[in-house]
């Protein structure tokens, strides 16, 4: 993802039931969001799982409420298209040396890209915390590259990965420089990256940032696995395919001083870990390029 971002796919190990799925906006982002003033509030979205179900187990049995209890994270991706007039908001990138206007759209995970497609992330946390994002190269024998800590930076936000319940951190951020990541494959090996992305309760100690992405030690990242990686559940938003970026979102990820609201959009795709109530949690994803 430093020099390239591509099609989504997850692997996860299945820990909801559907019936639990319809309610995972409300048990985390819906009640951590503040309600909206002024206007009728939207229908609640509904996810869907995008991992196959299995049965509760036995220590999780019980209310709805105690299935789902533990943390979140809700992931985005927008990829840059021309804008439409129903298209809501718009973001200004530079793009073949002149500054073009475009309307970032929603995509599902597993979506495929191609080369040349720019998108962006966002990501929304339903309890306070610090985000790290670490990139590694996947490459076609199954290997990965070493890792880097493509989040924080010294640049983007001015290094302040602290994140509130209801707030966007987007990934690059729209006052970046280059505020999109560009679909370039960079060798005949290369087969995609591997992303994580963590959620800590604490700063995680010693790190000490610099403008661009840094390379980790191969301890130290290994370390962050070993502590951070659980099962979690991967759910997408129903009807949220194609959904052009909104004015609220535009906004919520400006700086991070306005949040989104009970009737703002959901996420599209939604991270669930069981039982991780105020630990540490990490998702990974592995980033695809599309085969021809």
């Amino acid at each position: 993802m430093r020099t390239a971002i591509i099609g989504l796919l997850l692997s996860a190990s299945p820990l909801l039931a559907q019936d639990d799925a319809r309610q995972v906006f409300d048990s985390y982002f819906g009640k951590s969001r503040p309600a909206a003033t002024g206007g009728a509030a939207q229908s609640k979205p509904e996810y869907r799982p995008a991992t196959p179900a299995r049965r509760t187990p036995a220590k999780q049995a019980g209310s709805t409420a105690s299935k789902l209890a533990g943390s979140a994270l809700g992931v985005t991706i927008w990829k840059m298209e021309t804008p439409a007039a129903r298209d809501d908001a718009r973001l200004l990138v530079q793009a073949g040396g002149a500054a073009t206007e475009f309307a970032p759209h929603r995509m599902e995970a597993g979506e495929p890209l191609k080369q040349g497609d720019r998108v962006r992330l966002s990501i929304e946390t339903p309890a306070d915390g610090y985000l790290y994002v670490v990139d590694q190269e996947l490459r076609a024998d199954g290997a990965l590259g070493p890792p880097f800590l493509i989040f924080p930076t010294a640049i983007t936000r001015g290094g302040d990965n602290h994140v509130r319940s209801g707030q966007l951190v987007e990934i690059p951020a729209q006052t970046d420089p280059l505020n999109v990541f560009l679909v370039q494959a960079k060798g005949p090996s290369d087969e995609g990256e591997h992303l994580s992305i963590i959620l800590t309760p604490s700063p995680i100690p010693g790190l000490k940032l610099t403008p661009a992405a840094q390379e980790l030690a191969k301890e130290t990242f290994d370390s962050w696995v070993s502590n951070y990686r659980t099962d979690f559940q991967h759910l997408e938003l129903v009807g949220g395919k194609g959904k052009s970026w909104t004015e609220a979102e535009k906004q919520a990820g400006m700086g991070g001083a306005k949040l989104l609201t009970q009737a703002d959009p959901g996420p599209q795709t939604i991270f669930v870990f069981p039982e991780r109530a105020g630990q540490p949690v990490m998702a990974v994803i592995r980033l695809q390029i599309q085969q021809r």
